[in-house]
């Protein structure tokens, strides 16, 4: 809105029939819908089927890159939820997420055992997050747990440091400028061959394109907690896999 306007945010809700779907992925059921509308430029129609790739962008080369909607796209699918956007060029933008309404928690529960025990580890691991926010959480997660860490925001940096460091784990992001994370992973395997893979991804599988089969690593989906984030590096590093 480059010239003012108006931003508003409504929280609402609402029992989908079957015949209300709003996408495949919305099973009928009770929702709660999130929407953000604005009285902006709003969006071209030809660009609008292409907001949630990754890396889709209208910007000017050199001034940013669409990364903001592919991640929202993940979590809500992820989430079980579902993405409706309606736009129109001068005339604003509207997009609703839809939730699905948790249950009534049934008291307090004790953590299981599993829970209790956050595994540790002293193995070296190459980190590779673009996004550094999530690169910094992760890493202080990972020392704190006695793990070294070399951490890297771009794939070439990332292979700099796998040339000149034993590493025993790759824990990379699978969407990122320069390369993905399959491809860094094949070329890391070339200098260290004995390091195992872990990869992150905060994309629903469709958005991941043809990227289904993973080389020779696992994938952990964001968000994550830390439990979970530490139980799946160790599994990794034990050969085990991820349940």
């Amino acid at each position: 809105m480059p010239d003012g306007g108006s931003l508003v945010l409504r929280i609402e809700r609402l029992h989908l029939e079957a015949s209300e779907r709003i996408s495949p992925a919305l099973e009928p059921g009770d929702y709660v819908a999130l929407s953000v509308s604005d009285t902006g430029t709003g969006i071209d129609a030809d660009d609008l089927p292409r907001i949630f790739e990754p890396f889709f962008t209208t910007k000017a080369d050199g001034v940013g890159t669409g990364l903001g909607l592919s991640t929202v796209y993940g979590i809500v699918a992820q989430s079980g939820g579902g993405l409706e956007v309606r736009s129109e060029c001068g005339a604003g933008t509207t997009f609703v997420v839809y939730l699905p309404v948790a249950g009534e928690p049934s008291g307090e529960e004790s953590p299981s055992p599993a829970a209790l025990r956050q595994p540790a580890g002293s193995e070296t691991i190459l980190l590779v997050e673009d996004e550094e926010p999530v690169r910094e959480l992760v890493r202080r997660v990972l020392e704190d747990f006695g793990y070294r860490v070399l951490a890297a925001s771009r794939p070439s940096e990332a292979q700099r440091l796998a040339a000149g460091s034993e590493i025993d784990l790759l824990l990379t992001d699978v969407v990122m400028p320069e390369m993905s994370g399959y491809e860094l992973a094949t070329r890391v395997r070339l200098a260290r061959p004995d390091a195992r893979t872990l990869f992150m991804s905060g994309y629903a599988h469709k958005a991941l394109g043809d990227a289904g089969e993973l080389p020779d690593g696992e994938l952990l989906r964001k968000p994550f907690s830390t439990e979970e984030l530490t139980a799946a590096v160790r599994a990794v590093l034990d050969g085990r896999e991820l349940t």
